[in-house]
């Protein structure tokens, strides 16, 4: 019996099985061992430096010599990137002052100081006024030039050599220059037309390309112009530019195609800084204890959406807060953002607003249009409201731009 109740186990367990292999499948599993993840790269070299050390010096010799800066960036990382590019740390200086405060006796003489017996006078008698202020002559322009991978600059971005002494640090791009299906390999992004001065685009962030792959090259070139620019005043430079010196840093971010713009947040909005400025001279300067504006705006949208404060106005006064389009006085058509009316205490606190501009800021033919847009607080009764441009001139009593212009793009 017991024989029997073993068999009957052993039937009933190949019954189970049976009903299984009804319902089984062919299968097999491979698995994959030590998998990682690993952040891709953002990373660039200048003229195969990684960091960027070297500096760069040259003379200008006289007024309207033309000094170019040329460098080439690499995509050395693992991802492609946008590139920006700022100057920054702009300082104007007087040089050499051995010579009675001044580089040599042309520019002492023509800054109005005098001589007793040959000789620079000290003290009281000293009507010697230093004026050192380059930036304010230098039209800067800047142009650009891909290099595909594995490609030499000379074959994708020629240059010209003006500079016999030292080439390499003197190139001059030749923008004429087409490849075989008539396409322009140099891209111009602040033409030298158009007269931008350093003093105008100092901590502005410009946009140098598109996308530069891995592997990829971009050469930039910048040239600097000592001039006497349209509507400054002066017919040309003379001597109290003599031994002058303007020194500056040159700043670059590469970043990823989706991240927002240096100086523009996560949100998608940006800040600029107005300020009243001494405007007696051909340099404006801030006024340490002048009125001061904050605009904080949305970069892009079919509104311009914005919020605006100022203070250390001038009390119960009406203003317009505008896009002021290069070059002076404004003619430009330039754009209305809104009107106040400052309160008792000459301030004008945080006010919010969303306007149809219908245009990008800046838009062409503004003269800053490669590098961005002015937005100044002007006194209302000195903007033409229907013909879009300045009326009047005041300017110490208006907020102009602290170095921040504004891109905004109409969609």
């Amino acid at each position: 019996m017991k024989k029997i109740i073993m068999s009957l186990a052993m039937i009933a367990a190949v019954g189970a099985l049976a009903v299984g292999a009804t319902t089984s499948f062919f299968s097999d599993t491979e698995t994959s061992v030590g998998n990682t993840f690993t952040a891709g790269t953002i990373d660039i070299s200048v003229d195969e430096e990684n960091p960027w050390a070297s500096s760069w010096s040259n003379f200008l010799d006289k007024p309207c010599q033309v000094s170019y800066m040329t460098f080439v960036i690499e995509n050395v990382g693992e991802n492609p990137a946008n590139i920006w590019k700022k100057l920054t740390n702009v300082k104007n200086g007087p040089g050499d002052t051995s010579y009675c405060g001044a580089s040599s006796e042309p520019e002492y003489t023509e800054g109005g100081g005098i001589f007793e017996d040959g000789t620079c006078v000290d003290g009281d008698n000293n009507e010697y006024t230093e004026r050192d202020n380059l930036s304010a002559f230098m039209v800067y322009d800047m142009a650009i030039c891909k290099i595909p991978v594995n490609r030499a600059e000379i074959d994708s971005c020629p240059f010209i050599i003006n500079n016999t002494t030292n080439p390499e640090e003197n190139k001059k791009p030749d923008l004429e220059k087409t490849d075989v299906d008539g396409n322009r390999l140099w891209t111009v992004l602040i033409d030298e037309n158009d007269q931008v001065r350093i003093d105008n685009v100092v901590d502005t962030w410009v946009k140098l390309n598109g996308k530069l792959a891995p592997g990829e090259k971009l050469v930039v070139s910048q040239s600097y112009h000592l001039m006497a620019w349209d509507d400054s005043g002066e017919a040309m430079i003379t001597n109290w530019a003599q031994g002058d010196v303007m020194n500056f840093d040159v700043q670059l971010e590469a970043r990823q195609l989706t991240a927002p713009a240096p100086g523009v947040s996560e949100d998608n909005t940006s800040i600029a800084k107005l300020t009243q400025k001494d405007t007696s001279g051909d340099v404006w300067t801030a006024l340490s204890d002048g009125a001061k504006g904050t605009l904080t705006y949305k970069v892009e949208g079919a509104t311009f959406d914005y919020s605006f404060t100022a203070t250390g106005l001038t009390d119960n006064a009406d203003y317009s807060l505008i896009y002021y389009g290069d070059p002076y006085p404004g003619n430009h058509p330039g754009a209305l953002i809104a009107n106040y009316t400052a309160d008792s205490s000459g301030e004008i606190n945080d006010v919010t607003g969303s306007t149809v501009l219908g245009i990008d800021l800046p838009e062409i033919p503004d003269a800053n249009y490669g590098v961005g847009a002015k937005v100044w607080l002007v006194l209302a009764a000195d903007y033409d409201e229907v013909n879009k441009k300045m009326s009047g001139w005041n300017p110490s009593q208006y907020l102009v731009d602290d170095g921040t212009l504004v891109n905004y793009d109409y969609n």
